[in-house]
């Protein structure tokens, strides 16, 4: 760890090189999860999952804990909150394609347990200013995005698959919105970089904030 809180070239450095770890992890377990039953027989993508979640989580909460500068710190705590996500999802992987509709069912659940308990421990953290309105354009995003396949095949499913698809995605974008105020929105306001630096730091966030948590939503992501 560096001897200081100071920010310098390796924190970013640093922080760029676990981005494209938790690519490489990620890719690799959704590549796993989706050509698992050809090769391996397993119709299940639990495994990859777990291993996706250990790869990533692990290095992620070793530098969360013990790395010294608030600003990079946040930005391991909001991958590392992510990855929690997804863990607690793992549940819904063990319904096959055919239930569509219980699977939506136990992930909007698992959900909402989540952010009942992300809500309860993060109740007394300092909120930036802007954030409600964050968390809320999250929400409306995610529910489009989580929706879109029921929408664009709504052959597929029923009504009521497209419904839980729009509610699944509402409570995953309050989940995102939540992680991203109490961590990066939180230490943005404590200290600024430049907007350059703070646009290109924030937008790695998020982004590995989607990679992660957007991996553990649906079948296989």
């Amino acid at each position: 760890m560096t001897p200081s809180g100071k920010p310098g070239c390796f924190g970013r450095a640093l922080v760029v090189l676990i981005f494209l770890w938790m690519v490489g992890v990620t890719v690799l377990a959704q590549l796993i999860s989706w050509t698992g039953p050809i090769i391996t027989g397993e119709e299940h993508p639990v495994s990859a999952t777990l291993w996706q979640v250990g790869l990533t989580g692990t290095p992620l909460l070793l530098l969360a804990v013990l790395w010294r500068s608030p600003r990079e710190r946040a930005i391991f705590w909001a991958w590392l909150l992510a990855a929690g996500y997804v863990l607690v999802l793992v549940p819904g992987r063990l319904f096959l394609p055919a239930q569509s509709q219980a699977m939506l069912w136990a992930q909007l659940a698992l959900s909402l347990l989540f952010g009942a308990a992300l809500w309860g421990a993060t109740r007394r953290a300092s909120i930036p200013g802007g954030a409600n309105a964050v968390t809320l354009l999250a929400a409306l995003a995610a529910a489009g995005w989580v929706a879109l396949p029921w929408l664009a095949l709504g052959a597929l499913g029923s009504l009521l698959d497209t419904l839980l698809a729009l509610a699944l995605g509402l409570t995953a974008g309050l989940v995102f919105g939540r992680i991203l105020a109490v961590t990066w929105l939180a230490a943005l306001a404590a200290e600024s970089r430049g907007r350059g630096w703070d646009l290109f730091t924030g937008g790695l966030t998020a982004a590995g904030m989607l990679l992660l948590a957007g991996s553990g939503l649906s079948f296989n992501g």
